[in-house]
């Protein structure tokens, strides 16, 4: 399931949704923008990928999976305690204020509401990017 592109990049976009038809849409619409990209269809298999592939810096998970023992703010609270450096962005269909500070408490950069935004999504997926690329540079 796992897909590459050529990326400017040293680093990889970790896409995680139970829904395979966003995952083909997010894969191809980050391969087409040059940057590497895995999917996953539930938070197991997401956690795996994050373990053996260390260069999965930026992260965008659904907050609910139902097929998956782990949901998305649980998820993020795992990968964000193993690497802080990691970008993690929620994704989900429900727009809620709560859900939103609780998101952003656990540590996530930002909280996108289906149907995303792709140019605002991107312009954030890049400065992130950027932001990494600097902290990469420190040693």
């Amino acid at each position: 399931m796992m897909q590459e592109a050529k990326s400017p990049y040293k680093f990889a976009i970790l896409i995680v949704d139970d829904d395979k038809m966003i995952l083909e849409v997010f894969n191809k619409f980050f391969k087409q923008n040059n940057i590497e990209v895995y999917v996953a269809d539930d938070t197991e298999q997401a956690l795996r990928l994050t373990a053996l592939y260390p260069h999965i810096k930026i992260i965008l998970t659904d907050l609910y999976i139902p097929k998956s023992n782990i949901d998305g703010k649980t998820f993020a609270r795992i990968v964000i305690e193993r690497e802080p450096r990691t970008v993690v962005f929620a994704m989900t269909g429900y727009k809620d204020k709560f859900l939103l500070d609780d998101c952003l408490r656990i540590g996530f950069r930002d909280y996108f509401v289906k149907p995303v935004n792709f140019s605002l999504l991107l312009h954030e997926v890049r400065c992130a990017c950027n932001q990494i690329k600097r902290w990469e540079a420190i040693k």
